[in-house]
């Protein structure tokens, strides 16, 4: 399986396809100096080269990984003991699709004591 097909998968399975994906970023936890966007165009092209076996054989996709969406994203994740119902054992799709409220607070406690 490539990762492009895994990616496809995903998105299918959530209503979503390559063209809503906005941005791809790569997070370096450790030395954040390599961290960086990916053109999608690139992404794309790359992810169609990568064979990798989701059960842990093979290429190992890179934990900071991360598509993001208007109101989703799909995160790189590791699949020892986790159960992913809307994901892949390695990526895991998340919807933050907020509903921003018409209340208007100016005074708005933001803290607690």
């Amino acid at each position: 399986m490539t990762l492009y097909n895994e990616i496809e998968n995903i998105l299918k399975r959530n209503n979503k396809t390559f063209a809503d994906i906005e941005t791809v970023i790569l997070i370096d936890e450790i030395d954040s100096e390599n961290s960086c966007v990916i053109p999608k165009e690139c992404f794309i092209r790359i992810s169609k080269e990568t064979n990798y076996v989701n059960s842990g054989a093979g290429k190992k996709i890179e934990n900071g990984l991360i598509l993001l969406g208007e109101d989703f994203r799909i995160e790189r994740r590791e699949s020892d003991n986790i159960d992913f119902s809307d994901s892949s054992e390695y990526f895991e799709f998340i919807s933050y699709k907020i509903k921003i409220p018409e209340k208007i607070n100016r005074n708005a406690k933001i803290w607690w004591e």
